[in-house]
Protein backbone atom coordinates (compact mmCIF):
# COMPACT_ATOMS: atom_id res chain seq x y z
CA UNK A 1 0.00 0.00 0.00
CA UNK A 2 2.61 2.76 1.22
CA UNK A 3 4.52 1.89 -2.18
CA UNK A 4 1.30 2.27 -4.36
CA UNK A 5 1.32 4.46 -7.43
CA UNK A 6 -2.87 5.38 -7.87
CA UNK A 7 -4.10 8.66 -6.65
CA UNK A 8 -5.89 7.04 -3.70
CA UNK A 9 -2.60 5.58 -2.74
CA UNK A 10 -0.58 8.37 -3.15
CA UNK A 11 -2.72 10.48 -1.17
CA UNK A 12 -3.22 7.67 2.16
CA UNK A 13 0.99 7.98 2.05
CA UNK A 14 0.83 11.68 1.63
CA UNK A 15 -1.55 11.78 4.87
CA UNK A 16 0.35 9.45 6.94
CA UNK A 17 4.00 11.49 6.22
CA UNK A 18 1.86 14.46 7.13
CA UNK A 19 0.50 12.78 10.16
CA UNK A 20 4.23 11.64 11.14
CA UNK A 21 6.30 14.78 10.75
CA UNK A 22 3.71 17.24 11.25
CA UNK A 23 4.61 19.02 8.46
CA UNK A 24 1.85 20.03 5.58
CA UNK A 25 3.43 18.87 2.06
CA UNK A 26 1.84 21.11 -0.14
CA UNK A 27 3.50 19.75 -3.88
CA UNK A 28 3.11 15.66 -4.94
CA UNK A 29 4.67 12.90 -3.37
CA UNK A 30 6.30 10.90 -5.83
CA UNK A 31 7.58 7.43 -5.37
CA UNK A 32 11.20 6.98 -6.19
CA UNK A 33 13.37 3.33 -7.49
CA UNK A 34 13.86 1.43 -4.33
CA UNK A 35 17.76 1.32 -5.50
CA UNK A 36 18.81 3.85 -3.88
CA UNK A 37 22.77 4.10 -4.31
CA UNK A 38 25.03 6.56 -5.67
CA UNK A 39 27.91 4.12 -6.66
CA UNK A 40 27.25 0.75 -7.71
CA UNK A 41 29.68 -0.89 -5.33
CA UNK A 42 28.25 0.40 -2.10
CA UNK A 43 26.00 -2.59 -0.26
CA UNK A 44 22.93 -1.61 1.36
CA UNK A 45 21.56 0.55 -1.12
CA UNK A 46 18.04 -1.28 -1.72
CA UNK A 47 15.49 0.45 0.90
CA UNK A 48 12.11 -0.52 1.31
CA UNK A 49 9.97 2.81 -0.31
CA UNK A 50 10.71 5.92 -0.56
CA UNK A 51 9.21 9.19 -1.85
CA UNK A 52 10.64 12.59 -2.54
CA UNK A 53 8.92 16.01 -2.84
CA UNK A 54 10.85 18.94 -4.04
CA UNK A 55 13.24 19.16 -1.23
CA UNK A 56 12.51 16.24 1.16
CA UNK A 57 13.26 12.27 0.68
CA UNK A 58 10.40 10.08 2.59
CA UNK A 59 12.64 6.72 3.00
CA UNK A 60 10.28 3.75 4.91
CA UNK A 61 11.61 0.91 6.36
CA UNK A 62 9.90 -1.85 8.02
CA UNK A 63 11.86 -3.68 10.85
CA UNK A 64 10.82 -6.81 12.02
CA UNK A 65 12.82 -7.29 14.53
CA UNK A 66 15.94 -5.12 16.52
CA UNK A 67 19.39 -5.67 15.84
CA UNK A 68 22.60 -3.05 15.96
CA UNK A 69 23.41 -4.44 12.11
CA UNK A 70 19.73 -3.17 11.27
CA UNK A 71 20.42 -0.22 13.31
CA UNK A 72 23.47 0.49 10.93
CA UNK A 73 21.68 -0.41 7.41
CA UNK A 74 18.69 1.71 7.97
CA UNK A 75 21.36 4.54 8.58
CA UNK A 76 23.74 3.58 5.63
CA UNK A 77 20.29 4.45 3.67
CA UNK A 78 19.99 7.89 5.39
CA UNK A 79 23.38 8.76 4.21
CA UNK A 80 22.65 7.57 0.70
CA UNK A 81 19.62 9.43 0.25
CA UNK A 82 21.59 12.56 1.69
CA UNK A 83 24.06 12.52 -0.75
CA UNK A 84 21.40 12.03 -4.07
CA UNK A 85 21.07 15.50 -4.29
CA UNK A 86 25.08 16.99 -4.28
CA UNK A 87 26.55 16.36 -7.82
CA UNK A 88 28.83 19.38 -7.43
CA UNK A 89 30.02 21.36 -4.56
CA UNK A 90 28.05 24.56 -5.18
CA UNK A 91 24.86 22.08 -4.26
CA UNK A 92 25.94 21.78 -0.45
CA UNK A 93 23.18 24.41 -0.19
CA UNK A 94 21.04 23.19 -1.63
CA UNK A 95 20.87 19.38 -0.72
CA UNK A 96 17.14 17.69 0.25
CA UNK A 97 16.27 17.00 3.86
CA UNK A 98 16.18 13.34 4.61
CA UNK A 99 13.21 11.92 6.71
CA UNK A 100 13.59 8.12 7.70
CA UNK A 101 9.87 6.51 9.02
CA UNK A 102 10.92 3.21 10.83
CA UNK A 103 7.78 1.04 11.11
CA UNK A 104 9.26 -1.23 13.99
CA UNK A 105 7.89 -4.24 15.21
CA UNK A 106 9.23 -3.58 18.74
CA UNK A 107 9.40 -0.80 20.80
CA UNK A 108 12.74 0.44 19.65
CA UNK A 109 13.48 2.80 22.75
CA UNK A 110 11.80 1.13 25.06
CA UNK A 111 9.89 3.63 26.77
CA UNK A 112 6.63 2.41 25.81
CA UNK A 113 5.81 5.50 23.30
CA UNK A 114 3.67 5.44 20.15
CA UNK A 115 6.47 7.61 18.35
CA UNK A 116 9.91 8.35 18.95
CA UNK A 117 11.86 11.57 17.18
CA UNK A 118 15.44 11.74 16.37
CA UNK A 119 17.56 14.37 14.81
CA UNK A 120 20.70 15.70 15.31
CA UNK A 121 21.31 17.83 18.49
CA UNK A 122 23.77 18.74 20.97
CA UNK A 123 24.03 16.46 23.67
CA UNK A 124 24.74 18.64 26.65
CA UNK A 125 22.49 21.98 25.51
CA UNK A 126 19.80 20.23 23.34
CA UNK A 127 20.22 22.54 20.44
CA UNK A 128 19.60 21.08 17.20
CA UNK A 129 22.74 20.92 14.87
CA UNK A 130 20.49 21.09 11.62
CA UNK A 131 17.07 20.15 9.93
CA UNK A 132 18.56 17.95 7.52
CA UNK A 133 17.58 14.72 8.85
CA UNK A 134 15.07 13.04 10.81
CA UNK A 135 13.82 9.73 12.32
CA UNK A 136 10.72 8.63 13.43
CA UNK A 137 10.55 5.14 15.34
CA UNK A 138 6.78 4.24 14.89
CA UNK A 139 6.71 1.70 17.64
CA UNK A 140 4.04 -1.07 15.84
CA UNK A 141 4.15 -3.11 19.33
CA UNK A 142 2.40 -0.07 21.06
CA UNK A 143 -0.96 -1.00 19.19
CA UNK A 144 -1.39 -4.73 21.20
CA UNK A 145 -1.65 -3.25 24.18
CA UNK A 146 -4.37 -0.16 22.78
CA UNK A 147 -8.06 -1.03 22.88
CA UNK A 148 -9.84 -0.51 19.68
CA UNK A 149 -12.56 1.89 21.37
CA UNK A 150 -9.79 3.67 23.24
CA UNK A 151 -8.41 5.15 19.15
CA UNK A 152 -10.25 8.50 19.36
CA UNK A 153 -7.44 11.60 19.03
CA UNK A 154 -4.47 10.02 17.22
CA UNK A 155 -5.04 9.51 13.82
CA UNK A 156 -1.87 7.92 12.88
CA UNK A 157 -2.40 5.08 15.36
CA UNK A 158 -5.96 4.23 13.39
CA UNK A 159 -3.89 4.09 10.39
CA UNK A 160 -2.11 0.82 11.22
CA UNK A 161 -4.94 -0.77 13.34
CA UNK A 162 -6.82 -3.41 10.92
Amino acid sequence: MLSGNTPVLKKYVKEILEEVTGRKIEEEVKLVHPSIGINKNIVNSEVDIVHETEDTYYNIEINKDYSEKLDKKNLAYLHQLSLRSIKKSKEYNQTKKVIQINLDNYDRFKEGKFIYKTSLIEENIYVKRNEEIEIYDINLDYLKYVAYNDIKKNKLEDCFIC
